[in-house]
């Protein structure tokens, strides 16, 4: 089992010995090292251009992320790259009605599968997957809504269109936006404050110090607060001030994407084969 945000109920968080482990900055390279290959022969797709496949490390753990624009900025390889030489770069495959039969198919790559369906913008949060235990042949299907922001406030101030665009940051975590992007900045200066480090799950900024092992007892104890973004009033009487405590989500301030996609899972089929391991992703009903 990997560690995460919704996983550390499970893990012995009992003061190992800090001694023989490697040092907190290095478990996400760790992890990496330890990740399952992701095979180019694994992956299958109807698309006329090559997908792109990244490995990432989040709140949700390591995972492998396709057709994504961002997940290069969660490798942990490449965390302490300079935040100014590293570039959003749109790499994504675009839909529209030429793609009207696109799938994407994952072949043998784990017996158990958990899917985050998620924007090419986007980052994945905690508590957002579907998981498929497959032995047979698994299909989905989604369907897409596209927001975007009207041309003529495109151009408008932040405090009028009121939604950011990808290319204004909040962080020096990140070089791009989104909302998820501003929920985890938020989430992450909270642990700062209640625990004083950065659970590894979490790309660090240098002056930040990632947690110990037996640290993150702590992120377990306030765990439903970071992760609802709520502090209680008994959390809040253990601080002299409320600073990065938020009381409510709408405390972050986090903005809407001014262009996003939401996706709805549909159409799920499951057929039962011995000695198959397949799962199918299509796409249903194009964005409108």
């Amino acid at each position: 089992m990997q560690s995460a945000l919704d996983t550390l109920d499970f893990m012995d968080l009992n003061h190992p010995n800090e001694l023989q482990l490697p040092e907190p900055k290095n478990y996400a390279k760790v992890a990496a090292d330890m990740f399952r290959i992701f095979h180019k022969d694994m992956l299958a797709s109807k698309a006329n251009r090559t997908i792109s496949i990244d490995i990432s490390m989040n709140e949700i753990g390591i995972c492998h992320v396709i057709n994504s624009n961002v997940a290069a900025f969660d490798e942990p390889y490449s965390w302490n790259a300079d935040f100014a030489t590293k570039n959003y770069v749109k790499k994504n495959m675009e839909l529209s009605i030429f793609e009207v039969d696109l799938f994407t198919l994952i072949t043998d790559y784990a017996p158990v599968y958990k899917v985050y369906i998620h924007g090419p913008d986007e980052v994945p949060l905690t508590g957002s997957s579907f998981n498929y235990d497959v032995e047979g042949f698994m299909s989905f299907g989604l369907s897409v809504r596209s927001t975007r922001i009207s041309d003529e406030l495109r151009y408008q101030s932040l405090r009028l269109r009121k939604c950011r665009f990808t290319h204004e940051p909040i962080s020096e975590r990140y070089p791009v936006y989104s909302y998820n992007h501003c929920i985890l900045e938020c989430r992450i200066k909270m642990i700062l404050r209640l625990c004083g480090c950065v659970p590894h799950f979490y790309k660090p900024l240098d002056n930040e110090r990632v947690c110990y092992i037996s640290e993150l007892s702590c992120v377990l104890k306030y765990k439903t607060e970071i992760t609802t973004l709520k502090t209680s009033e008994q959390t809040y009487k253990q601080f002299a001030s409320t600073k990065d405590l938020p009381k409510t989500s709408r405390d972050c301030g986090c903005l809407n994407d001014c262009e996003f996609d939401t996706y709805y899972k549909d159409n799920e089929e499951f057929v039962p084969q011995k000695g198959i391991n397949k799962l199918k992703i299509k796409i249903t009903s194009f964005p409108k």
